[in-house]
């Protein structure tokens, strides 16, 4: 990613934090979060697999109303993780993001 993609990215794990702590929709906010990272990849295969990832999560989301509370702490806390990877180490950022994955796979799945 280049600085001003990591910039963007910063501003938007940003916002779902502000949205968040406003009472508003923080899960679409995070979704904005992860396109901006999914673009700044450059890569062809995740531009085209995120919508796919993306629509799955947000049925989730639906159907797991009991678990918002900690879903959004927890996805806030992960963003704040990926994030600082990005900035410095790429293969830390890979985990960071499967470990962000498997976080959701089992707060959704509960």
């Amino acid at each position: 990613a280049s600085e001003e993609e990591l910039e963007q990215i910063r501003r938007k794990a940003q916002r779902v934090v502000e949205v968040a702590q406003q009472g508003g929709d923080w899960s679409a906010a995070d979704q904005e979060f992860h396109l901006a990272i999914s673009r700044a990849s450059h890569n062809e295969y995740m531009r085209r697999l995120y919508p796919i990832i993306n629509n799955a999560v947000a049925e989730f989301m639906l159907l797991t109303a009991q678990n918002l509370e900690y879903i959004q702490h927890m996805a806030i806390s992960d963003n704040e993780a990926i994030l600082e990877f990005l900035r410095r180490d790429a293969p830390g950022a890979r985990e960071a993001m499967g470990i962000h994955m498997r976080h959701m796979l089992n707060a959704l799945s509960t």
